[in-house]
């Protein structure tokens, strides 16, 4: 599966994550997506959790 892009709805510092800004995983797949913190650092996030419906939304297809 081809990554999309999303828009950060909530900001997270923790995560990178900055309210406004798109986020496009480095890997998607049906269940989570990946991105990068930098460095060694990763953070997976699943689709169908908490923390994914608060922070993200869908932005479109690359």
């Amino acid at each position: 599966m081809k990554p999309q892009t999303f828009m950060c709805i909530k900001s997270d510092a923790a995560s990178g994550l900055v309210e406004g800004k798109p986020v496009r995983p480095y890997y998607e797949d049906s269940n989570e997506i990946i991105i990068s913190l930098g460095g060694s650092v990763d953070h997976h996030i699943r689709k169908n959790g908490d923390y994914f419906a608060n922070h993200l939304k869908p932005n479109g297809g690359n």
